[in-house]
């Protein structure tokens, strides 16, 4: 290889990078997917967290579409969870614009949105939430959440 195709090779390497190599130690982790319903309806918009209670020291997260349904992440999009029990815990939050009347902020800023929960609150804690899931090793988890008031 003469110099220059060795030089061009090594710049692409320096600015495109080699790839991000997968730490050989990390957990394995297994598909899991599942759907969110409130009162029978999709919740679109939720953030699903999974808290690990047994041995794993790390949880998952996912975001609901509009069918209501998430796939998980660990590590990276969509990898899903590490084997083992989870507490889980379901929010979504929506900002609202505050009022003409509402009172400015601090310096005299425009007022803050008003943050407003859309589900009850007792599913954004894990501690009471009543949600819980069990995660195998070497199947995909399916998980349905059918939230009510």
């Amino acid at each position: 290889m003469n110099a220059r195709r060795f030089g061009c090779l090594m710049l692409a390497l320096v600015v495109f990078g080699c790839g991000q190599a997968v730490d050989p130690n990390r957990p394995k982790t297994v598909p899991v997917t599942g759907t969110v319903t409130y009162n029978g309806e999709p919740v679109e918009g939720a953030t699903v967290t999974f808290i690990a209670t047994s041995g794993q020291a790390r949880g998952a997260v996912a975001t609901t579409d509009a069918s209501g349904k998430f796939s998980a992440t660990t590590f990276e999009p969509g990898d899903g969870a590490i084997p083992g029990s989870y507490k889980v815990m379901i929010a979504k939050t929506v900002l609202e614009p505050a009022g003409p009347d509402a009172a400015p902020g601090l310096d005299g800023e425009e007022p803050s949105d008003i943050a407003t929960d859309m589900l009850p609150a007792k599913y954004k804690d894990a501690t009471q939430s009543g949600l819980t899931a069990e995660v195998q090793d070497g199947s995909e988890t399916v998980l349905t959440f059918e939230l009510t008031d």
